[in-house]
């Protein structure tokens, strides 16, 4: 194999590590939230939302309609084989008291959702003996 062979091979492995992750599929739901919400230390007012998840990226996207308002975070993959896809198109939400934490996405067509981590608010939330229950809040979402 000569330099140059070596050079457009070598092109072509770069274009297709970098193209792959970009076509992993990227699931975009809408939701009104009608509570201010936490993703990771940013509010965000209620409203409506375009949220794009990408399980393998292993991210969330939060934007509002309007185009405004936005918030990223990394996320985790879960599992959510076997569920119905209507019921699991949805936004999970921990709520502490008047405090609410996006907790999860699904675009419920895929095999896996996103978790979002505990932000640092939502831990002290958990650790203080102020709060005594939490709850947790589901809305579903359209596709």
């Amino acid at each position: 194999m000569n330099k140059k062979e070596f050079a457009v091979l070598a092109v072509l492995v770069l274009v297709v590590a970098v193209a792959v992750p970009l076509l992993a599929q990227t699931v975009r739901l809408t939701a009104n939230i009608p509570f201010e919400f936490m993703v990771g230390k940013m509010t965000l007012p209620a409203g409506e939302y375009r949220i794009n998840t990408s399980a393998s990226l292993a991210s969330v996207q939060i934007q509002s309609v309007e185009g405004n308002i936005s918030a990223l975070s990394l996320a985790n993959r879960v599992d959510v084989k076997g569920q119905d896809p209507e019921s699991a198109t949805k936004l999970v939400f921990n709520r502490y008291g008047d405090k609410y934490f996006l907790s999860e996405a699904s675009n419920g067509y895929d095999s896996v959702g996103v978790r979002l981590p505990t932000s640092h608010e939502e831990g002290e939330l958990i650790r203080s003996a102020a709060v005594r229950t939490t709850e947790t809040v589901t809305l579903l979402a359209r596709r």
